[in-house]
């Protein structure tokens, strides 16, 4: 029996010692995963410290007064900065963003800019143009210019706060009118401040001594990016009545009056049918710029017409370094899942606010007016381009970046390209469907639209507390002399 038990001893020790070993294996798999979690976490830190330490005008934004800017200016520009700490990205430069009219920079174009997988790379200031709007009340209006003085000195000021905050470079994203007023206001920069015009006068203390050159200096070293830019605000009204009259012979002359009247009377004198625009302005702004220029084809919301002369106009005023101009076709594309997930979050937790917290399914489709956001920042063509020229950017293996290399190339600005381009838009807009009219169609349109012009430039008049007999003596002036140019 004991003999029995000494034998088998051996069997039942090498059964435990294996037992034992397995265990052991488990055990130190187990501190292999944990330690290995432990260098991953250590390295995410790593990473984010890293890319914190190259944005130093996080700390100097959020420690700035903001009062005195806000004075310069009359309102609260609500500038914020919206931080990208994405491990892909390479942090260089940060950005301005200049929104568009009748929006925010949290509407939803805007705010896909600003959040989602193909957000703009790198950091993002915002600020608020005096007309910003988050909602359907068509008042915005009265604090509108379309891109002009008011909203040039919005976007000066928000330039200086960049500078104050440390930054030696920052690109600049202009899109509709953000894009026609980081145009006007380049221009009015390229220009010593002695030279600007009395309505600057409230800002010009911001710009004294050598700050203005400062700030021209930290643009170029970043790029310039304009997206479907209003160059000029009666192209903008063509292609708004284009989409109601498609070409009726009266087209043009509504634009008139609405320019020439209706507009300086509703904005109470920020807008001037003779200021800024854009397509002028252009001669104006500093040489050796890097801009990056996207037009949409058929864009019912500024038009097509100036495309031709004003990439023309930019190119010859940035000498010696080309203009990428990118053509885009993509009106009626939807926002990808991943930015569309990124809205309805957004819009849920109340940032985007237009909408409540629930942002209908239309809005996913994108008119050819905000396309740009699927040609320039879904295809990566922005990423690349920032890349190329010290922005901030996605890190993407060789093989990646291989395309963007062929389309950055393919896009620097091409006179004859262009022309086919502009010639083939104009065609494409003229082609819907043409509204038959008979003449009491006319007289009910001519009709509609002249008692809403009078009717409600009365309205706006009586309410800016002008007398009656004053309202009067002004809109039969405004009738005489129309009937006097017929």
């Amino acid at each position: 029996m004991d003999m029995k038990v000494k034998k088998s001893y051996p069997f039942f020790m090498t059964i435990g010692l294996l037992s034992k070993g397995v265990k052991t294996m488990k055990r130190l798999l187990l501190c292999a995963v944990v330690l290995l979690m432990q260098v991953t976490s250590t390295m995410k830190l790593a990473d984010f410290g890293k890319n914190k330490s190259k944005t130093p005008w996080r700390k100097n934004f959020n420690d700035l007064d903001k009062k005195p800017y806000n004075e310069s200016v009359g309102y609260d520009l609500q500038m914020e900065l919206w931080p990208d700490d994405r491990l892909a990205l390479e942090h260089k430069i940060p950005s301005l963003l200049a929104h568009g009219w009748g929006s925010s920079p949290v509407g939803v174009v805007e705010y896909a800019r600003l959040d989602g997988p193909h957000r703009i790379p790198g950091d993002a200031f915002t600020f608020n143009f005096p007309d910003a709007s988050d909602s359907f009340n068509p008042s915005f209006i009265f604090d509108s210019s379309f891109g002009q003085e008011k909203d040039i000195k919005s976007l000066l000021v928000a330039l200086k706060i960049v500078l104050d905050c440390g930054v030696i470079g920052c690109n600049l994203f202009g899109q509709s009118r953000g894009g026609g007023t980081v145009v006007n206001a380049l221009a009015v920069l390229n220009s010593k401040t002695q030279q600007w015009s009395c309505k600057f006068d409230s800002i010009k203390n911001l710009f004294k001594g050598k700050i203005r050159l400062k700030i021209l200096t930290m643009v170029k070293n970043g790029v310039v990016v304009i997206d479907t830019p209003m160059v000029t605000t009666q192209a903008g009204l063509n292609a708004h009545a284009h989409k109601i009259f498609r070409g009726m012979f009266f087209e043009k002359f509504l634009c008139n009056i609405v320019d020439k009247y209706v507009l300086p009377l509703v904005t109470r004198g920020n807008y001037d049918p003779y200021g800024p625009q854009a397509l002028r302005s252009v001669e104006s702004i500093p040489q050796k710029l890097k801009i990056l220029l996207s037009y949409q084809r058929d864009d019912g919301s500024v038009g097509n017409v100036h495309d031709q002369q004003f990439a023309q106009k930019l190119s010859d005023r940035i000498t010696g370094i080309p203009l990428f101009v990118i053509l885009g076709r993509d009106a009626g594309k939807s926002i990808c899942a991943d930015t569309w997930d990124a809205l309805r979050n957004a819009a849920s937790d109340e940032i985007i606010k237009r909408w409540g917290q629930v942002i209908p399914s239309s809005c996913q489709i994108l008119p050819a007016h905000n396309a740009g956001y699927i040609t320039l920042l879904e295809s990566g063509i922005l990423n690349a381009f920032y890349q190329k020229n010290g922005g901030s950017f996605i890190q993407k293996s060789e093989e990646e970046q291989e395309p963007f290399k062929e389309i950055l190339k393919k896009a620097v600005y091409n006179s004859v390209d262009m022309e086919s381009w502009s010639k083939d838009n104009n065609d494409s807009i003229a082609v819907g469907i043409k509204k038959q009219m008979t003449l009491g169609n006319f007289l009910m349109v001519i009709g509609g639209w002249g008692t809403l012009f009078f009717a409600g430039s009365g309205m706006v008049m009586y309410l800016q507390g002008y007398s009656l007999p004053g309202i009067y003596s002004y809109l039969n002036q405004i009738l005489s002399t129309l009937i006097a140019k017929k």
